[in-house]
């Protein structure tokens, strides 16, 4: 359904030509998890375009806004952008096959598995991440403040916890995921360290940092890379691999980026 949807739609059409999609079984992935998504909601072509052409309208405005002013938007005391959770997930979802970057982003996130024990997402949203990795996890567990209906049917086999992530909890895991999460939170840094405390000694973290991307719901501009580095360094983690994925958004002044870290406790 959504290729039909996705031909039916100019503007789809061209996002989704114009993508290098160099890995095959990530994009049938994320095709299959966004059809199923839709189905489940029962929406439209139409309300899919409005819904995205909306999104795109408003980033603007605000990637203008923090050029303008070199403060994001939600900081302004009398900023409002009204929009639902289903309106959110819809955009995150097309734009793994509309844009190159977090279609990058998905397949960075595939290429790290290594096939452990545990999981632990913090930050799972429409839980895109969980469809890439559940495969190679004996078992996942989940936090997000806000669940939908649609991630607990589509992955029964996750424990899910609708709630703010701590770190008093018993369980220790391989691999943690924070996946374009840190940019909306207030302490970045605490989320880190509460990670760190479950994470077992040679456990991994996968990290994404948003560079200069003044989403209407992100607070924290992680433009500062030394001083991303020093502080995850006195959290006791050192970094295995880096990668800066650019947005390719035309926006005169402004260079947009997805940084992703595999972090590491120092032995």
């Amino acid at each position: 359904m959504i290729l039909k949807y996705i031909n039916e739609v100019r503007l789809f059409q061209i996002l989704f030509e114009d993508l290098d999609f160099y890995n095959d079984d990530v994009k049938q992935t994320l095709l299959s998890y966004i059809d199923k998504y839709i189905k489940y909601k029962n929406i439209s072509s139409y309300e899919l375009k409005i819904n995205y052409e909306s999104f795109l309208k408003q980033y603007s405005k605000d990637a203008q806004f923090y050029l303008k002013n070199n403060k994001y938007p939600a900081l302004s005391s009398d900023y409002n952008y009204p929009i639902t959770r289903e309106e959110y997930d819809i955009f995150l979802l097309l734009s793994t096959v509309l844009t190159q970057h977090r279609y990058d982003i998905m397949c960075e996130i595939n290429q790290s598995l290594l096939g452990s024990k545990s999981a632990l997402i913090i930050g799972s949203g429409v839980g895109l991440e969980i469809e890439l990795i559940k495969e190679s996890y004996n078992f996942i567990d989940a936090y997000d403040i806000e669940l939908d209906k649609f991630c607990y049917s589509s992955h029964t086999e996750v424990s899910f916890y609708e709630k703010e992530f701590k770190s008093n909890e018993i369980q220790q895991y391989n691999d943690i995921y924070i996946v374009e999460l840190l940019e909306h939170v207030s302490e970045p840094y605490t989320l880190i360290k509460d990670a760190v405390e479950v994470l077992t000694s040679d456990g991994r973290i996968i990290i994404t940092l948003a560079v200069n991307i003044p989403q209407f719901d992100h607070i924290i501009n992680f433009n500062d890379m030394n001083l991303f580095l020093k502080n995850i360094d006195k959290l006791g983690l050192y970094v295995e691999y880096e990668k800066e994925i650019e947005h390719k958004y035309i926006m005169n002044g402004l260079s947009h980026s997805s940084n992703i870290f595999m972090v590491l406790k120092k032995k």
